[in-house]
This record gives structure tokens, sequence and C-alpha cells, in this order.
């Protein structure tokens, strides 16, 4: 076993433990967290009932992102002196006693830390000045930052405040609920105020329903207390949109078509794309203009009010053209070093520093060709803005 067989078998391990946390079968009954089906119940029932198809060891990696976010805002609330509550546990009530939610982030704004900066007491009386009791965040870390949040996490966080809510003894629309999405890549990054919309809460639960009919269904039959099951996966409640994408049962829930009409995430997604492909050609064409009139200017620097621009590249140098060198030549260069067999101007380049006669005609004048390097503009924020 390698380090990555290793890493491997860390990840499935833990995959486990997870699952046992979030997701429990106590004789025939279920107990399931609002993440595994607020985005969509049959994407979680899939592997239940046909088996899992684990994540790749790259699948993993990329999941773990989430810890390393967590982690770091975890790290600036305590830096700020803020007091809040971490993945903690509240059930539903009633027929939703199965249903858990842990919401990442839980502030009591009755005892926000006893040792809060300046910014955390602006942060926390904004959400005071609501009339708000509690300030719940949800983390996501996201390969690309959407226009607007998506519909499951919007659906998601509603069904913690309700619960939250339940068992505070206040009205969910006493939480203060925001969405902080993450790139970790290049650090982009949005909040998201998700307004509590009873709505979203009712989809939730009922598609919760459909799942836990269907899975303690199949826990009674693969117990063999009965012949066969008197539902199938269809009668989960699926939800088709973005996470359609990254789901590996996809093909077998939505079959296949020739014309599909995308989920509404998905279609903001798709304007999305193209306004911002039409945004992308006219900063090209904008950077081109500018481009062009330093260069018919004969400068290299120029700024605007806030801003300072400069040229770099157009840079002209010898350098050595593989196609110069004859059949004759390039046998003698592989004669030399088998690494020459294709010609590496490169490595060949090297020998421009030889004081050996032998070495001359590789580098000789004949094989130069003169090239300038491509020219770019660099747009850089001056500190001290001028207006």
């Amino acid at each position: 076993m390698n380090f990555s067989d290793l890493m491997y078998s860390a990840f499935l391990s833990e995959q486990e433990r997870t699952k046992a946390e979030r997701m429990t079968f106590e004789g025939n009954k279920v107990k399931v967290g609002a993440s595994s089906v607020a985005g969509c119940a049959r994407k979680t029932a899939y592997p239940i009932l046909f088996g899992e198809k684990p994540p790749t060891l790259e699948e993993f990696f990329r999941m773990r992102k989430g810890n390393i976010a967590e982690g770091v805002i975890e790290r600036n609330l305590d830096e700020m002196g803020i007091k809040y509550e971490r993945q903690g546990e509240y059930r539903g009530t009633g027929i939703f006693d199965f249903f858990l939610v842990h919401p990442d982030i839980l502030i009591d704004l009755s005892d926000p830390g006893d040792n809060l900066s300046e910014d955390a007491q602006k942060f926390i009386q904004r959400s005071i000045d609501k009339g708000c009791k509690f300030i719940l965040i949800e983390l996501k870390t996201t390969n690309s930052i959407p226009s607007e949040p998506h519909d499951y996490w919007v659906r998601q966080i509603n069904v913690q405040a309700e619960y939250i809510a339940e068992a505070k003894g206040i009205s969910p629309e006493q939480i203060d609920m925001y969405v902080y999405a993450m790139e970790l890549n290049d650090g982009r990054h949005a909040e998201f105020n998700i307004p509590y919309q009873v709505e979203e809460v009712l989809i939730a639960q009922d598609d919760a329903i459909s799942f836990v009919n269907v899975i303690e269904d199949y826990i009674v039959f693969a117990n063999k207390e009965k012949d066969s099951m008197e539902f199938s996966i269809n009668d989960v409640n699926r939800r088709v949109g973005s996470l359609c994408s990254v789901c590996k049962w996809a093909q077998d829930c939505l079959g296949s078509g020739k014309i599909v009409n995308l989920p509404d995430d998905i279609a903001r997604e798709v304007k999305y794309v193209k306004e911002w492909s039409k945004q992308e050609k006219n900063i090209r064409a904008a950077r081109d203009e500018i481009k062009k009139f330093l260069l018919s200017s004969g400068v290299k620097k120029g700024k605007a009010p806030g801003y300072a621009v400069t040229i770099k590249g157009g840079n002209k140098r010898e350098v050595l053209d593989p196609k110069s060198y004859t059949p004759e030549e390039k046998l003698e260069l592989a004669k030399r070093n088998a690494d020459f067999v294709t010609v590496n101007v490169k490595e060949l380049a090297k020998f421009r520093e030889s004081k050996d006669e032998k070495d001359l005609w590789i580098v000789d004048k004949k094989h130069l060709v003169e090239k300038t390097s491509p020219v770019s503009i660099m747009i850089t924020e001056t500190k001290n803005k001028e207006k």
C-alpha cells in the first residue's frame, strides 16, 4: 500500500463515520440530516438502495476544501472575539422528529462574546438592528460564485432556521440567515442574506417524508420482514438542478432525451456564462485599444485616475531556430546527447557559454533568428487614487 492508497483508505473511513453521524437506522426508523435531502432526496436514496459509488481520491481531496474553509472561518471569528456554536444539532418535531439539522455557525446575539473587537460589535449590531436574536451562517465552498444562491442552499438554511427557532422558542424571522460562499483557488466570495420562506421548509419536509417512506420500507425488506417493497426509487422526490451535474446517478434518474428543460439555477448559469463571454470580449477589445495607444505614442507607461498602466514584453532578442539545423547537424547533436534527437533549443542555448571551439557551430549566427516577446499591458491600482 503506497501513500495515496493510505490517504484513500482514510477518506473512506471518515466517510463511513460521518455518514453514521448524519444518518442512522435505529430499528426500522431513519434519522437523516437536512443537508442530505435538502438538495435532492433521490440523490441520497440511490446509494442506499443500489450500493455506493465511492468517490475517487481526487474527488475526496476536492471535497476536503470545505473543511479547510471552515477552519479559516472559525479562526477569524475567534480572532474577533465572537462566541459561536459550531455544528450544533437540532431536531424536527412531531412527524418530522427524524429530521436533524447541523448549522455551521450559530451566534446568540444575547451572548455574542465578552471581548468583541470594534468590527465584531458592528457586525453583531447589524443583526440586532433588524430585531434578530440569532445569526445563522451556512458555509459553502464552490468552484464558482453564483450571482444568486443555489435553490438547495436556500432550502437547507430555511430548514435549519425552522428547527432552531422551534428549539429556542422564537420565530424563524428572528434569525438573521446568511449563506457565505467561498471559491478557494482565487479567493472569490459572496455573502447572501436569505429571508425566511416557509414554502422552502414545506418543500424540504415533503422531500424528506418521501425519502423516509422509501428507506424505511427498504429496511424492513432488507431485514426479510416482508417479501417485497411497496415503494421504489421513483417514489423519492427529486430536484432537478445544479447537483445533477455532479450526481453519479443522474443518467439513471433523468434518462435520456434530445432536449431537456433546464432548471432555474442552471438557466441562471447559462445566462451568466453568456453575459460574461460578452464582457470578456469587450475587455479584450478595451485592452487592445489601450495597448495600441501606448505603442503608437512610443511610451511604455501611462496613468489614469487611480490606475497605472505598463506595457510588458515587446523585447527583441536572438534565439536559436530549430529548423536551421541540417540533417547532418542533427545527427551530430544526437551523437553528443540522445536528448537532442529532437532539437532542444533551450538546452542548446547553454553552449553559448562554452569555450570549446568544437561547440561554436551549435550556436553559430546562421542558427539565430530575432524574436520579439508578446506585448501585453498590466493595469494596477495606485495607492493614492487621483480624483
